[in-house]
């Protein structure tokens, strides 16, 4: 599913982020650092590329997002990143 996140983007775009998944940068400090996960590609494999830092830029980011969320979205995918 399509998700438009609420933060600073240019208007036209959209994320493939899935519902209920957080950006890294929404999780407190205090959940994120008893994650687990936390030494994890939050990338996840580099699956959620950032249009606007590659319009402004001229090069590839992605977007870091919560793996505690996403692994309960799409279970398995610890296992997969682990070796990133």
């Amino acid at each position: 599913m399509i998700a438009t996140q609420k933060r600073n983007q240019l208007s036209f775009e959209f994320y493939h982020i899935p519902d209920n998944v957080r950006f890294c940068n929404d999780v407190s400090d205090k959940e994120c650092g008893t994650c687990n996960f936390s030494t994890y590609d939050h990338c996840v494999g580099f699956i959620f590329p950032d249009p606007n830092y590659e319009i402004l830029f001229h090069q590839d980011a992605y977007h870091k997002v919560c793996l505690k969320d996403y692994e309960r979205l799409h279970p398995g995918t610890i296992e997969k990143i682990k070796h990133y």
